[in-house]
């Protein structure tokens, strides 16, 4: 069965190349001129992952995301933010808000198909009986990709789970911003330290006051002190 793909873009000329590309590359693809029409969708389909333009007439790429991660049927589906070049800010929002990744225009459709399928290999189900890791009230099921601290579950994107996976690995190292880059499959000028950043922030919020043992290490990286 064919992945689903939503496209979010009131721009029709990249809507429909980014259909065409999405297709050829055997994907199943839908499009939604707004923030509006995408929520009108979503109401009667499921799709395994969200491509979405920030800057949209009415409703804005922002406030749907937000909106999204705050809903219990639409908070687990991943979503890729489509940017301009030089707006910086929008992508930290964005990474903020609970996006797992983001492009910055203009891609290519082959870009585009690889950054799907790294995020969609983060949300696949792994094997039961594979590694929990459990340590100062923190424990990370890395099978069922579930998180509780304090034995309270909570709630992670794709990517903010990996992030805590690789840092409750190797407690007390230093992680470099390239490692942690790496580890969500950004490269290049996709791997800033402000996009890192904007998922530690959400990871450390999430975890209330557990958060506080993830350290930051200025100019290098960050540290889980357990």
């Amino acid at each position: 069965m064919s992945l689903s793909v939503l496209v979010v873009d009131d721009k029709f000329d990249i809507a429909e190349v980014i259909d065409k590309g999405l297709r050829q590359k055997g994907f199943e693809s839908s499009h939604a001129e707004s923030a509006e029409d995408a929520l009108k969708l979503l109401e009667g389909e499921r799709f395994d992952i969200i491509l979405m333009d920030i800057d949209m007439p009415g409703m804005s790429g922002l406030k749907l995301l937000k909106l999204l991660k705050g809903r219990a049927d639409t908070a687990q589906i991943p979503v890729i933010m489509l940017t301009v070049l030089g707006s910086e800010a929008q992508k930290v929002n964005a990474l903020g808000l609970g996006a797992d990744d983001y492009l910055v225009k203009p891609f290519s459709v082959r870009e585009l198909a690889a950054r799907i399928e790294a995020v969609l290999r983060r949300v696949k189900p792994q094997e039961p009986g594979s590694e929990i890791l459990a340590a100062g009230g923190l424990e990370v099921d890395f099978g069922r990709r579930e998180v509780r601290a304090a034995g309270k579950k909570i709630q992670l994107t794709p990517t903010e789970f990996d992030l805590l996976r690789l840092l409750m690995k190797r407690p007390g190292f230093v992680l470099t911003f390239e490692a942690l880059a790496e580890a969500i499959n950004q490269s290049g000028r996709e791997a800033t330290s402000e996009a890192i950043y904007a998922h530690i922030k959400n990871i450390r919020r999430k975890l209330g006051p557990l958060g506080e043992s993830i350290e930051t290490v200025h100019g290098v990286g960050y540290k889980l002190r357990l």
